[in-house]
Formats: structure tokens, sequence, C-alpha cells
């Protein structure tokens, strides 16, 4: 019998263990989305970097949370990352998810969450939690949330001016961004010497003074955090899931505007469901069947490597029962790397 290229992958990957598998990614973060890994780094194990720090901007719709208790949930699957303390500094005190049910009691055992309520606060805390032999995985939920001491100070004058019929200091309320680029400059010192990654979130805000060219989104924090980290991704709401004209979830589009793994810019998207959370598996059929990788047959999908045919909602069960997602995934990579070999200029190089 002949033996297609698909099939030799689906073979190989029954051979190797996932924590031994390409050396090359060892490195690397893994997101919980196999199409985020590839926008972020061409490899479909892994994201960010350790021994970065990343800026993640979207607004309250857009899955940022989501996104990182994913990857911390990933994390938790492999012995690389045992000795990394997993943090979650949730500034904006809105986190409501079932960390045990969605991303299970792994993640919710080594789950610290840190208290802060300035950038000061953070700053501080972030070395303490470096401050012992274990590196960390640090996420900021988020940057806006955040004041700083003069802030504080600076609304207890107010209080108490108004008080004896004054009025209080005025202020720009820029005490935040201004200190940001040297606190920055010695946390990304500091992450790249412990194999730490820290995850900055922020919040999007719409820019009234965009003119003609300027962006029509900004974030807080000036150029500060777009300077020092090494991924910018912005994530964007595409639309809702309904099942019954009931909303279950939405679409988000990430899209890696500055990366410096690879320097390219790169949008992808997926599902999220809320009693779910991502569904890697469905954005990955999606994503074969879209680039025309996988062919479709009316309703049927034709599964080239999986041995099967039919409609996506069964291939998706297939797919589970089989436990066949990490071959699903070489499948995606092997598609991805088809489809940017493609996009190469291939011309003679301009130095030796």
């Amino acid at each position: 019998m002949r033996r297609t290229i698909t099939s030799q992958i689906v073979k190989h990957a029954k051979k190797k263990d996932e924590d031994e598998d390409d050396l090359s990614q060892r490195s690397l973060v893994p997101s919980g989305s196999t199409l985020f890994n590839l926008m972020c780094s061409d490899k479909t194990k892994g994201s960010f970097a350790l021994g970065t720090m990343v800026n993640v901007i979207g607004d309250t719709s857009s899955g940022k949370s989501m996104l990182a208790l994913t990857l911390l949930a990933e994390v938790c699957k492999y012995k690389r990352f045992a000795e990394h303390r997993l943090c979650y500094c949730d500034v904006e005190a809105a986190l409501s998810f079932n960390i045990p049910r969605l991303f299970g009691r792994k993640l919710d055992q080594r789950l610290e969450f840190p208290e802060v309520e300035t950038i000061q606060d953070f700053h501080s805390d972030f070395f303490e939690t470096l401050d012992g032999d274990n590196p960390c995985i640090y996420i900021l939920d988020s940057f806006d949330a955040l004041t700083s001491s003069e802030e504080l100070d600076r609304s207890q004058k107010t209080i108490a001016a108004k008080k004896k019929g004054k009025e209080g200091p005025g202020s720009y309320g820029q005490e935040k961004t201004r200190g940001l680029s040297g606190i920055l400059r010695q946390i990304v010192r500091k992450i790249r010497s412990t194999d730490s990654l820290l995850i900055i979130i922020s919040q999007v805000r719409q820019n009234f003074n965009a003119g003609f060219y300027g962006a029509k989104y900004v974030r807080t924090g000036g150029q500060s955090l777009g300077h020092y980290a090494s991924h910018e991704v912005w994530l964007g709401a595409r639309g809702k899931l309904k099942r019954n004209e009931r909303v279950i979830g939405r679409i988000t589009s990430p899209k890696a505007t500055k990366n410096r793994l690879t320097g390219k810019v790169r949008e992808v998207e997926f599902p999220i469901y809320y009693d779910y959370g991502i569904d890697d598996i469905g954005s990955c059929i999606d994503f074969l069947v879209r680039e025309k990788f996988w062919k479709k047959k009316g309703n049927k999908i034709i599964a080239s490597g999986l041995n099967f045919i039919g409609l996506q909602a069964k291939l998706i069960k297939h797919i589970e029962q089989k436990q066949l997602e990490r071959n699903l995934k070489r499948l995606v990579g092997q598609c991805w790397n088809k489809i940017e070999m493609n996009l190469k200029l291939n011309r003679k190089d301009k130095y030796e």
C-alpha cells in the first residue's frame, strides 16, 4: 500500500513522547491553542519564549483572561515546568471562572493569587516571587487596574481638603506611566536570567485623536509596554456562538502585531465556549478545511490522515475518542509550514 506523507506523520506522532518531541520547542510555553502557538512561534507546541515579557491587549469580551488561564493549565501538563510558580494577579478582582472544572485540579492546586494595588506593589511582588530558586509564569490582569502610590496619596489629600472646604491637589494622572519604563527595564533583566515569563494584560481604549492615519484603538501605559515586550498580541471578538438562539460562546481573533521570535505579523481565530474554554480541535479542523488541506463533500469532511469522513461534530468525537489530538496538531503544523514556505521570496541571499 502506498504511504502518504500524512500517514507517515500520524505514525511518527504515536512513537514520540510529548515532552521529548522537538527540543527546539522546549523553551516555548504552550498556550492551549495550536493556531495561537503557530502565530507566535511557527511551532505547534509553544507560543511565547521563556525569559520574555508579553503584552496581550483586548476589550472585555475578547477572551484575554481565558487565554491566560488556559496557558497556565497547559503548563501543568509538562514536567519541564514543574518548578515554575504559577501566579495570577487579579488586580481587577473580576475572576469568576470555576478553576478546577475549566482548567483542572492541577492548576487549582498550584495557582497563586498575589494581591497588589499599585504599580509599586507589582514591582516589589514580582521580585519577591523570583527571590527564591524557582522561576515563575506571572500573569498581571490587568495593567489598567493598577494605580500608583502617588495617585493614592493625591486621592487622600483631595478627600481631606474637601472636608475642609478646600480644593485638592490637581494632576494629569500620569504617575503610573512615567515610572513604568524603569520598572519594566529591571523586570525584563530579571526574567531573562530566570527562565520566567511575564504576561501583562491591557485593556483597549478608543483613540479619539486618531485622525486619518492614527490607530482607532490604543492601550494605556505609553510606549513602554510595547518596547519591552517580545510579543504584542491584540485580541478581538469576531462573533457570537449560539445554540437554540442562546449565546454559548464567541469567536476570538488574536493578531500578533509584534513578534521577536519570527518577525511576522499573523492573525488566527478560535472559538471559546463558556462551559468548555478554547476549542483547539474545532479551530484546527476549521483551519484545515479553510486552507483546503482537507476537502469537503457536501457537509462531510474528508479528514486525510485520520481515517475519517463525516460531519464536523462526529469528527471531533472521533479525534477525542481515538486520542488523535497530537496527530491533528501535526497536520495543522504541516499545513501552516506549507503556507509559510509559499510566502517566501526565494531570492538570492544579499550577504554571505
